[in-house]
Order: C-alpha cells, then structure tokens, then sequence
C-alpha cells in the first residue's frame, strides 16, 4: 500500500507544477492584452455629486479623447450622453433589461414612467477678481416730490408773527395775558422783530434784561427814574454801543439799558429802514406793589413779564414793558424815541 502513494504524489506534484505554468501563461497573456487595450479605453472623470431624489449619485464626464469621438464606446459630448453614462456606471447590465424571473403582469418602475432627465452638474464659476480702481460713490436717490394737496412746512419766523397779536392784546397799564418768563418764548419774539425794528427790539428785552439785577427788589416804592439812552449801529446793521449820555449811571435803570445790549449783541437791526444811524430813547421806570403770587418759594423770582402795546394801535412797536416779582413788587417801563440822526 504504502508503495502505491509514491506515483501517485509524483503524478500530483506534476500535475500542480502544470496548472500552475499555465496559470503563468494565461496571466502574462492578459497584462499584454490589457496594456496594449488600454489607450483605446475610455476614461470616466468623477465630477462634483449632485442629489437626485432621495439618493445621492454621482454624474460621470467623459474623458477629452470620448468627447472627440475616438473612444471604445463611441460616447458623445451631448449633455444626454453624461447623464447615460453615470447610470451605466451605477447600475451596469441590470439596469438596461428587466429580470426574466419578472412575470408579465411586473412592470419595472423604469417603463411605466418617462426617466428624470438627468441634467449635468454646471462646472462652478470663476470668481471675478476685484477692480483696483476706487469704487463709485453711491448715487443718493432725489428726494419723492411733495403730494398735492400736501400741507407746507411753516416758515421759520411763524412763531414769532403768532406770538404778536398775544402780546399785542395787553393794554397799557395792565397784565393782561402775560407770557411765561421760563419759557423762552419771549425772548424769541423779541430777537424776531429785532431784524424790523431797533427799538421795538430794544423795549422788549428790557425785562430780560431787568431781571438779573437784584436791586429791583431793594429800590424804594413809587420811586421814578429816568436817563436818557443812545443806541448806535454800524453799516453792518449791528449795535456798536449804549450810552447813557443823560440821567444817573449807576441808577438801576441806567444799569438795566446798558446790561440790555447783552441781549442785542448777535442781532441785526434797522432804524426807520436804514442800516446805519443813532437813536435817543428816553427811558423811565415806575415801582409798584401788587398782590403777591401764590407760588411757594417765588418771592424773589420774576414770575411773568411783557410789554405794553396800546389797543389803538396793535401792529406798532411797544411804547413799554414791564416784570414782576412773586413778592408782588411790579416794575413798570416805558420808553419813547427822542431823536434819530444818520
């Protein structure tokens, strides 16, 4: 027994050493095929993955040497053919025929409806550099004009023309409406007007004026003062300088007109329509006691001044003005033009 496995292993030692020279051959045989195929082969490029329905899949690009016509398969460069392409490479031989083992009545999805085209990927777009030259300014739209029938926005000298005729409706001698001293709106009016008139301007500053002097509070009852007052404006329509070249200097009037052109001094003023000129106003004072204001605290504070406008004459400049203090001390002002000269 044991001299029948002798031939019996050199016969398979032999047959092993042919299957394998054969397997060799037939190796070598196919690289040599291959290689001298492989320049007539085409080549698949993937491109960038696109989402088709609830799977991804990934859109083929033939090679340059498919796209001129000389490939294996004789592909074409129409967006059709990349579309076939990819789906060949994906489902391969299955997906061009149904399955025998399919009965009649089993209809591949594929049949029954017309295939989604599939359209190619576009290749991405190159990103223009940036301009070296300076970018153009915005161009501001114009603004919408105005609707018809559109209210129109006030002049800025509204207020003062309106404040006027309240003033105005004051008669000499009495309070009548008087304006609020905190409210700004009486010294307003008188920078408003002042532009007409240099000494309608100069009347209603006077209590603006008045006011910052404590000596007002101090100065006897039924006490008049009088001084003689020059105003003088350049070409320019300026007030120069007040003097008071007639009267008490250091009576609290005198201080009361010269502490005034404080008031007067950013204006531009007129005398009888001329730019240029003097005036003399003559310029007297009257105190007086009056019930005192409810107001807490107010004994020392001006709590309402004005000026004098008769009832005759209402578009005229004041002949007046007047303050009063919450202790009821009332300071009353009149003033009148003595001479003009140019």
């Amino acid at each position: 027994m044991l001299s029948g496995l002798a031939p019996l292993s050199a016969n398979r030692r032999t047959a092993l050493a042919a299957a394998f020279c054969f397997s060799f051959a037939l190796h070598g045989l196919l690289y040599f095929v291959l290689k001298a195929q492989k320049p007539s082969l085409p080549r698949l490029e993937v491109t960038n993955s696109a989402l088709f329905g609830a799977t991804f899949e990934i859109d083929t690009v033939p090679s340059s040497a498919e796209a001129r016509g000389d490939g294996a398969n004789g592909a074409t460069n129409e967006p059709g053919a990349v579309g076939a392409v990819g789906a060949e490479s994906e489902g391969g031989a299955e997906a061009e025929a149904p399955s025998e083992a399919q009965g009649p009545d089993k209809v591949d999805a594929s049949e029954s409806a017309p295939a989604e085209e599939k359209k190619p990927t576009p290749p991405p777009k190159a990103i223009p550099k940036p301009s070296s030259a300076a970018p153009s300014p915005p161009i501001n739209p114009p603004a919408p004009a105005p609707t018809e029938g559109a209210s129109a926005s006030p002049s800025p000298r509204a207020p003062s023309s309106a404040s006027a005729p309240t003033a105005a409706s004051s008669p000499p001698g009495t309070s009548g409406s008087e304006p609020n001293p905190s409210s700004g709106a009486y010294g307003q009016q008188g920078v408003a007007r002042a532009r007409a008139s240099l000494f309608a301007a100069f009347v209603r500053t006077l209590p603006l004026a008045g006011k910052l002097l404590p000596a007002w509070l101090d100065a006897p009852l039924d006490e008049k003062q009088k001084v003689l007052v020059e105003l003088r404006v350049d070409a320019s329509g300026h007030l120069h300088e007040i003097e008071i070249v007639r009267g008490d200097t250091k009576s609290v009037l005198a201080r009361t007109a010269l502490k005034n052109e404080a008031f007067l001094s950013r204006g531009t003023f007129a005398i009888q329509g001329e730019r240029e000129g003097q005036m003399l106003i003559e310029l007297s004072s009257e105190i007086q006691q009056r019930a005192p204001s409810e107001e807490e605290d107010a004994a020392t504070k001006v709590v309402s001044l004005g000026q004098r406008i008769p009832d005759s004459a209402p578009g005229q400049p004041p002949t007046g003005a007047y303050f009063t203090y919450g202790n009821g001390r009332h300071i009353e002002l009149r003033a009148s033009i003595v001479d003009i000269a140019r």
